[in-house]
C-alpha cells in the first residue's frame, strides 16, 4: 500500500515595488517617531495581481551578554535597525496594478495617524 502525499508548489512572489515612508512625528512624550517600509509583490497567477506588505523600521541597542570578562559583557551594545512586518497595517490591502496597490498602502497609513 502506498501513502499519496500532497504537493503544495511554492508560492513566489516577486518585489516589485519597495518606498521607505516617515519619519512620521507624534505627540511629544508618546515615543518615538514611526518609520516605514511598504512593499509591493506580484503575485503570479493570481487575481488581484498585487499585495502590499509593511514593515515598521525600528532601532534597538543590543548588547551582546557573551564574551564576557568578570561577569560582564565584554562587547560594547550596538544599535541595529531591524524590520518588524506590521500585519495590522497591510492587512487586505490588494490591487489590480502596482501604483494602486501602493496608493491604498499610503492612505491606510494616513488614516492610522490623522495625515491629510
Amino acid at each position: 500500500m502506498t501513502t499519496m502525499k500532497a504537493k503544495r508548489a511554492l508560492e513566489i512572489v516577486e518585489i516589485v515595488r519597495t518606498c521607505d515612508v516617515g519619519p512620521i512625528t507624534v505627540p511629544s512624550g508618546t515615543g518615538d517617531d514611526f518609520r516605514f517600509r511598504v512593499e509591493i509583490v506580484r503575485i503570479q497567477d493570481r487575481k488581484p495581481r498585487y499585495r502590499a506588505r509593511v514593515w515598521r523600521i525600528e532601532h534597538y541597542r543590543i548588547q551582546p551578554t557573551f564574551p564576557q570578562k568578570r561577569g560582564r559583557p565584554s562587547e560594547e551594545p550596538c544599535d541595529e535597525l531591524l524590520l518588524v512586518r506590521d500585519h495590522h497595517l497591510a492587512e487586505g490591502i490588494t490591487g489590480a496594478t502596482k501604483e494602486a496597490t501602493l496608493r491604498k498602502a499610503l492612505e491606510r497609513i494616513e488614516k492610522r495617524f490623522g495625515i491629510s
